[in-house]
């Protein structure tokens, strides 16, 4: 059966079943009245036929219950005026139980499907909740007598949830109901309606044993933190509100927060303010791309009738414009910038004494909270004879002053990826060596493959599913194992691309017992705060998930707010919308779920292609090799995800990043006019797409018949 017409048949069977109550004539069978008028009737056909009276009974209350019939507590009374209380309980909480399961299942049948298709992203963000808590959810919603029960059959119905916890939740969460209902028909007779069962304080008495294992596994979180800083003694007053350690990115973001919001702050940095992002990473590998385009351009530009070659790279000229970038940005990270803003700066190792206490070079500061941004390092992997070579890593890149001739680029991520191409471009023989059977192995293949193509046709060698057996690092050799056998070649310098671990030493977490993963970051729940440690909060690189500067911002102000309002109001961290881009040639930008996410999640999804081959200011610029792929939910034009790899991928980008941040879908992007001729434009083509290919044919034909009649 088609999911719509599912759909369409389940709530058909609904209405059918409640308009038969309420305007069939079946309520004056199903009412109060009638059961107290008969109520003697029927305990003589119960003590006559009593085997089959309950089964009748079961039969009635699974089937009425399974089809979402009113009534439901009506029967239960009914089970305590007839069969009485110990019975009567067993039955209709049985039958109850049966006939729920029979509605969750008809629900995940009928309706899951097309609510999957349709509200994918929101489906998937509920069947997480549901893995972490959803008995507890399913608990607090049966004993809340106000929230219809056929509703929670419905909603759960279409979630991940197993028929087995449903089932046994769903009868222990009865029970209390079932218990006072059934108690209720035993006394009937002292009853004169339904309001007469339940009291507004009987309702809340319900919704509060509902509420109490949230408030329980609260009140348990609560004690082991009370228990874990009983183990330190808090001072009576504190010197400040927050100490942010580390001045990166989101050291710099969490102080600037605090600040404004008027917490008094201290941040702490050992090194350069502006942290990897300013001094290592994004600004002086941005620069350096900035000249290698140049070069890159000038040196294919004969087609475009500029016979011109560049002669002659003084790299350590190059080197000295990627420092003097560095230095024109420092004051935007500086010290006294910070301090201008209400920031307190102090250098040096912070080392945390406890949860209150930070020691700076031998002073010690009190504070309310702390936040760790301490950053991140290379990860050095174990690889022979590498420990006895000068190699380098995306902090000591930038001491070069001469040109590698040969470089080996260890790892094919994103840093590896655009420092590869970079330096291919000033002239290195560049060999880039992944593990993975991809190059950015976080993203689709089909994509990531289009930069490959494009690096190989570089010039850069690239070896997949590899690893380096050895260096040789008198000779300067290594040796490749991959797939194809063994091969040696030759280098200059060495370049580790492999990913970051917590930059954690001599920060004290070793006595405080803060839990650290395999790549020694800080593990932290939902809202950034350390495992234990209700005031103390960790962000950015030292934390991940992801190493960028935009998510080191976002984690940033999540801690900052946090810290210092928590007892109000927090804020979990989420990534559904935050944009990434790798800045090589072409680019390579990509925004929430990609193919094998969503496939791996059970999320039903479409995916829209537009390759830029065709696309009009990409001719112009030499530069159409490439193509955006976005993720739709099934038969919806609701954004999952987007992909781009092309020219200024990392500023279109973010018009799907909006979308999924806002709801807003391709029919948005498809109906917004765009300059021409612009890069902007191939995000309303890949709209163009979607358009075309989720329009039913029979529309086409219509439109065909409709100009050849007013032909």
């Amino acid at each position: 059966m088609n999911k719509k017409l599912k759909l369409i048949f389940l709530f058909a069977l609904i209405a059918i079943s409640w308009w038969a109550y309420y305007f069939g004539g079946l309520n004056h069978y199903f009412s109060f009245a009638s059961l107290k008028n008969n109520q003697s009737v029927l305990i003589y056909q119960f003590e006559i036929h009593k085997v089959a009276f309950i089964l009748s009974y079961a039969v009635l209350y699974i089937v009425s219950t399974a089809i979402s019939f009113p009534g439901a507590s009506l029967l239960t009374i009914a089970a305590g005026a007839i069969m009485g209380i110990k019975l009567g309980v067993v039955v209709s909480l049985i039958s109850s139980t049966i006939g729920s399961v029979f509605a969750f299942w008809m629900a995940r049948y009928f309706m899951r499907e097309e609510i999957e298709s349709r509200y994918a992203h929101t489906i998937y963000k509920i069947n997480e909740g549901i893995k972490k808590e959803g008995a507890y959810y399913l608990f607090t919603l049966r004993l809340i007598p106000i929230f219809p029960f056929f509703m929670v059959n419905l909603l759960l119905g279409i979630t991940s949830m197993s028929t087995w916890t449903y089932a046994w939740v769903s009868f222990v969460g009865m029970f209390p109901g079932s218990l006072l209902y059934v108690y209720a028909g035993s006394e009937i007779a002292k009853l004169n309606s339904l309001r007469d069962i339940l009291s507004l304080s009987m309702l809340i008495a319900f919704t509060l044993i509902g509420v109490a294992p949230f408030l329980l596994k609260w009140m348990l979180s609560q004690f082991k933190y009370l228990l874990n800083l009983k183990k330190y003694k808090k001072p009576k007053s504190f010197d400040y509100n927050l100490i942010v350690i580390g001045g990166g990115a989101a050291g710099l973001v969490s102080s600037l927060v605090g600040s404004t919001l008027k917490a008094k702050v201290l941040l702490v940095e050992k090194e350069k303010m502006g942290g990897e992002c300013l001094n290592t990473g994004c600004v002086p590998s941005k620069a350096l791309i900035k000249v290698t385009r140049l070069a890159h351009s000038i040196n294919n530009s004969k087609e475009l009738g500029l016979d011109v070659n560049i002669q002659n790279i003084e790299f350590s000229k190059i080197m000295d414009h990627v420092r003097s970038i560095i230095s024109k940005i420092a004051p935007h990270d500086s010290k006294e910038r910070y301090q201008s803003l209400g920031v307190e700066c102090v250098k040096g190792q912070a080392r945390i004494h406890s949860p209150y206490e930070v020691e700076v070079d031998g002073r010690i500061y009190t504070t309310k909270n702390i936040i760790i941004s301490s950053g991140a390092q290379t990860f050095i992997p174990e690889i022979k004879g590498l420990a006895e070579t000068s190699f380098l890593t995306s902090e000591t890149i930038w001491n070069l002053n001469s040109l590698p001739k040969d470089l080996l680029v260890i790892g094919g991520g994103a840093i590896g990826c655009e420092l590869g191409q970079a330096f291919a471009r000033l002239g290195s023989r560049v060999v880039i060596v992944e593990s993975h059977s991809s190059l950015l192995s976080r993203e689709d293949e089909d994509m990531s493959s289009i930069l490959k193509e494009s690096l190989q046709s570089e010039g850069i060698e690239i070896f997949l599913n590899s690893h380096i057996e050895f260096i040789d690092g008198a000779n300067k050799e290594y040796q490749i194992k991959s797939q194809d056998g063994l091969t040696t070649k030759k280098f200059d310098q060495i370049l580790i691309a492999c990913g970051k671990k917590g930059r954690v030493e001599g920060l004290g977490l070793e006595a405080l017992c803060v839990e650290l993963d395999a790549r020694q970051k800080i593990i932290t729940d939902e809202y950034l705060r350390v495992k234990g440690y209700p005031n103390i909060y960790a962000c950015g690189d030292v934390v991940g998930p992801l190493e960028l500067t935009n998510a080191s911002s976002l984690q940033g102000w999540i801690a900052s707010v946090n810290s210092l309002f928590g007892i109000f109001v927090k804020f979990k961290s989420s990534y559904d919308a935050l944009p990434r881009s790798l800045f090589t040639e072409p680019e390579l930008a990509s925004v929430g779920f990609k193919e094998k996410e969503a496939s791996a999640k059970g999320i039903a999804y479409e995916a829209f292609i537009y390759d830029l081959a065709e696309f009009d200011r990409a001719i112009i610029d030499g530069k159409n090799k490439g193509r955006i792929k976005v993720l739709c939910a099934k038969d919806s034009a609701e954004i999952l995800g987007a992909c781009i790899v092309g020219p200024n991928a990392s500023e279109n980008i973010h018009e799907f990043a909006i979308g999924i941040q806002n709801g807003l879908g391709l029919k948005e992007i498809f109906s917004t006019s765009k300059v021409y001729p612009s890069y902007s434009e191939y995000n309303k083509y890949l709209a163009g797409v979607w358009k075309k290919q989720t329009t039913h044919p029979l529309v086409f034909k219509l439109l065909e018949f409709y100009h050849r009649v007013r032909r």
